[in-house]
């Protein structure tokens, strides 16, 4: 498992996603999973309306997915149904299309959240859920790291996100500097004031 700031990780996500590899990306709650995928979201939307680039990407975050399959795990229709018929903003392709552009790579995915997706907090309903043929797709899924440790790292998931990226904890040196500094100022004013009243 590959160990990234994000710093550089915006760039391999959107060069990885171009072309065509499926990654994992793991981290705590509050980490910036979300927003390094809206980050990579905004580079390949600009590159695919001002430069001409033919790969569209997709930003499904997974909470919002109404999750079901057949029996053989098949949710891609569910997939475009969802993305088609959106109050805002629905998907102006038709099943076909979707997935003719699907089928040549020129449709990629960023699936926000597994571990907010509707689903029964069973093994059995998770180990359904990522069977899902959706999770073949050109794709980053995220996921947080206790729910992937506790309920997928052994399932069918691995076969489909072979890399997988975790974030490192976020470095509070200077968060604590700052409010330390901010808090022993604040003692001092309130000291200033405690005697000019006395």
């Amino acid at each position: 498992m590959g160990t990234v700031r994000s710093g550089k990780l915006v760039e391999y996500l959107v060069s990885a996603l171009s072309l065509g590899k499926k990654i994992l990306l793991l981290g705590d709650p509050g980490q910036g999973k979300t927003t390094i995928f809206k980050r990579v979201f905004a580079v390949m939307v600009d590159s695919f309306v001002w430069e001409s680039s033919n790969i569209m990407p997709v930003y499904i975050p997974l909470r919002d997915f109404a999750y079901s399959a057949d029996n053989n795990g098949r949710t891609l229709l569910k997939l475009w149904e969802h993305l088609h018929t959106k109050p805002s903003n629905p998907l102006p392709l038709t099943y076909d299309q979707f997935t003719s552009r699907r089928e040549k790579n020129c449709i990629v995915f960023l699936f926000d959240g597994l571990d907010e997706m509707v689903m029964e907090i069973s093994q059995c309903s998770i180990n359904e859920s990522v069977h899902s043929d959706i999770f073949d797709l050109p794709s980053v899924l995220s996921c947080r790291k206790n729910f992937y440790e506790l309920n997928i790292s052994e399932s069918i998931i691995q076969q489909h996100y072979l890399e997988k990226i975790e974030l490192l904890p976020l470095e509070f040196d200077s968060v604590k500097e700052y409010i330390v500094t901010f808090c022993n100022n604040k003692r001092v004013e309130k000291d200033n004031i405690s005697e000019s009243v006395s």
